[in-house]
């Protein structure tokens, strides 16, 4: 959704953490999605969306990004 503005703003960061945290629950399209948005986005991008998935998972999913 955040990729496609679809609903929301389009961000990326937010789209790669969502992806990230799929892609480790083993859903094997976001693997596939997350390794498109890593070839667009800056590394600093990337790991900002990874510390944002760790500290997501951290908290039970809620208040995610924050």
């Amino acid at each position: 959704m955040y990729a496609i503005e679809q609903g929301v703003s389009e961000d990326l960061i937010y789209a790669y953490m969502w992806v990230n945290i799929a892609s480790g629950d083993g859903a094997e399209k976001s693997k596939e999605f997350k390794k498109l948005l890593t070839e667009i986005m800056s590394l600093s991008d990337i790991t900002t969306a990874q510390q944002m998935s760790s500290k997501c998972f951290r908290q039970k999913y809620k208040n995610c990004g924050n």
